[in-house]
């Protein structure tokens, strides 16, 4: 039975999630089962796995969830999906036969099917994966991003007596589930403090004994032992993995600003759009009229769009639609979104969403460089867009970082021209 009784839901912090670097655009699919690559992570969650039963069962597929949120593309997540519900169900089982009951593993996997189809969902192409998710399948429910954090709130409550099931939970939250903080207005911040608690309250279940393991030990001599039992073993690989945390957050910066000037050259290797064979607009093509159809968020300064044969093509300033160093979409601007949507709609062919910074690089954990960034605001845009169109197979989220200036990066002004989203609509495609 799915846990909504005893709770479960929340939202991720960005800049604090586990993921595996896909710096600029070189690798943009994901195989249905794990690749090769993801063997380290598997391994470094195994090291806590060995001791949290619901980790070791689930560890196969925690590995797989940094590949499933960072894939620009994927071939089938039909596909896809099948293979997790076959690894769930296995999860499952093990985990009963490693001695759980029954309600800790339907709380576990309520929550790692929260996880998975959160991971999904936020990328260009699992636009429509809620309709049809893990957790409505499997629990009956869609609520997942609140009731996880309602669950977290039962389990804390007594966390002597469910510390596997919190630990479970904290590595959700490490891997990025966000739930509902994903778009408040300070979700972050409040993710980010309710992590930290978390893992205190984890932490005050490894106190140390402070008794004499011995009450004959002095003069013994004998070679020192470590404490019995898994509690040290479990701080241990607890320190442990949060060093390789850090560690790789680090290495994912270097890796950013190493990767930046080889993608930027590889991204001017593209052919100019009209030397694409048939890509091009049709013969005869008639002009879409876009520009008609938002004539009013034109003339407030919204968005510029020009018409031209075959093409239409929509620019978004970023300064409004995004905070600084965000791919969060501002609350006020979706319903300039949404008219867009509608608009587009009502006009066939493709649209490719293409995400553009400055030159100022970034470097955090969520976005190691621009590349990263760029991408997920255009796949921000396409998300949005994509629940207001009757296909959304049209759509197809890119990012080119700096690559692509409309003006100089020397002044302010000039950046912030730079900083943008654009739309282009091919009607004769």
């Amino acid at each position: 039975m799915p846990p909504g009784d005893a709770g479960a839901a929340a939202e991720p912090d960005a800049d604090a999630t586990i993921a595996i670097p896909t710096p600029g655009r070189k690798r943009d699919e994901i195989p249905a089962a794990p690749a090769a690559g993801s063997a380290a992570l598997a391994a470094d969650i195994g090291a806590l796995g060995g001791l949290n039963p619901l980790i070791a069962a689930a560890n196969p597929i925690l590995a797989v969830v940094p590949q499933i949120r960072h894939a620009l593309r994927h071939p089938d997540p039909d596909g896809l999906r099948a293979s997790l519900r076959q690894r769930i169900d296995v999860f499952e089982h093990e985990a009963r036969a490693a001695g759980l009951g029954d309600e800790a593993v339907a709380q576990a996997s309520y929550a790692l099917c929260a996880l998975l189809d959160e991971s999904a969902a936020c990328t260009p192409w699992g636009a429509g994966w809620a309709k049809s998710g893990l957790l409505a399948e499997r629990h009956g429910d869609s609520a997942g991003g609140e009731k996880f954090f309602l669950l977290l709130e039962t389990m804390a409550a007594q966390p002597a007596a469910n510390l596997s099931l919190l630990e479970f939970l904290y590595a959700c939250l490490a891997l990025g589930f966000e739930g509902h903080y994903r778009d408040a207005s300070d979700g972050r911040q409040a993710l980010a403090e309710k992590r930290t608690r978390l893992l205190g309250l984890i932490r005050q279940q490894q106190a140390p004994h402070d008794g004499e393991l011995s009450g004959h030990w002095r003069g013994v001599a004998a070679p020192a032992r470590r404490p019995a039992g898994g509690l040290g073993l479990w701080a241990a690989g607890s320190g442990a993995a949060l060093l390789l945390a850090a560690v790789y957050a680090g290495y994912s910066v270097t890796l950013g600003s190493l990767s930046d000037p080889v993608t930027r050259e590889i991204a001017q290797l593209r052919l100019p759009e009209s030397a694409a064979p048939g890509s091009g607009p049709a013969a005869g093509a008639a002009t879409p009229r876009i520009s008609e159809q938002l004539a009013e968020e034109i003339a407030r300064g919204e968005v510029a769009v020009t018409d031209a044969a075959g093409i239409s093509t929509i620019v978004i300033r970023s300064d409004r639609f995004f905070a600084s160093g965000s791919a969060r979409l501002e609350a006020e601007v979706e319903p300039v979104l949404l008219r867009i949507a509608q608009a587009l709609d009502r006009v066939p062919g493709t649209i490719l969403v293409t995400g553009h910074t400055d030159d100022v690089p970034i470097r955090t954990a969520r976005f190691p460089s621009n590349w990263e960034l760029s991408t997920e605001r255009a796949a921000s845009v396409v998300k949005l867009v994509a629940g207001k169109l009757s296909d959304a197979s049209r759509l197809r989220a890119e990012g080119v970082a700096d690559s692509a200036p409309v003006a100089p990066n020397d002044s302010a002004a000039n950046r912030a021209r730079n900083r943008r989203v654009v739309i282009i609509l091919r009607s004769g495609s």
